[in-house]
């Protein structure tokens, strides 16, 4: 229960609304250890408790020519209060969204930028490793792989059997497997994305 106001309220608030300093005084006086303690329990804070305060009566001394037509001040004073304390607390939410969306742009791009690196890290190697190959194995690979050409078109354009172009694939695969040291299934796909590219 707040302590018996010892002042007359009307007279006060009427000086006020004139810009009288001391009734100012008097109301910040009497009222600022009651808002403080429901701002500390609000805010858990003592620093943002006394900022809060300051805050209010700011708005109290802004608004002083107002003050005329209050009727109850403890009433009208708390609840200026807890108004701003949902306005306090409605800007730290939109905050914390907004840095919670901006963590999640910069984690997005952080994620774009490392799979590019590790796509051309990937391309690299594997256009290192494709160097490698024989030459006769090579050009088949390019052929199969980069230009999707099938075995019967591959063996009429180089001239040699479609058995010969499907060995010197699965060669090429298992060099390219064991150069890289990936699983073969996850290589696969691999193999098929860079080389795309390396084909465009």
């Amino acid at each position: 229960m707040p302590k018996p106001v010892l002042f007359d309220e009307s007279d006060v608030l009427r000086r006020l609304a004139e810009g009288n300093a001391d009734a100012f005084n008097q109301v910040y006086t009497y009222y600022s250890p009651i808002l403080y303690s429901e701002a500390l329990r609000f805010l858990r804070s003592r620093e943002q408790a006394k900022d809060f305060v300051q805050e209010i009566f700011t708005t109290v001394w802004d608004k002083r020519e107002t003050f005329t037509e209050v009727e109850y001040l403890t009433t009208y004073l708390l609840t200026m209060g807890k108004n701003l304390a949902y306005q306090h607390w409605l800007k730290l939410s939109k905050e914390d969204l907004a840095k919670k969306e901006m963590v999640f742009i910069i984690k997005s791009q952080e994620r774009v930028v490392e799979n590019e690196l590790e796509g051309k890290e990937l391309e690299n190697l594997l256009e290192r490793t494709l160097e490698l190959l024989p030459r006769q194995q090579k050009q088949v690979f390019h052929l199969a792989k980069g230009r999707g050409l099938s075995y019967k078109a591959i063996s009429e354009l180089l001239n040699i059997s479609p058995n010969t172009v499907k060995n010197h694939i699965i060669a090429a695969n298992q060099f390219i497997r064991k150069r890289l040291g990936y699983a073969s299934s996850t290589i696969s796909l691999c193999v098929a994305f860079v080389y795309h590219l390396l084909a465009k």
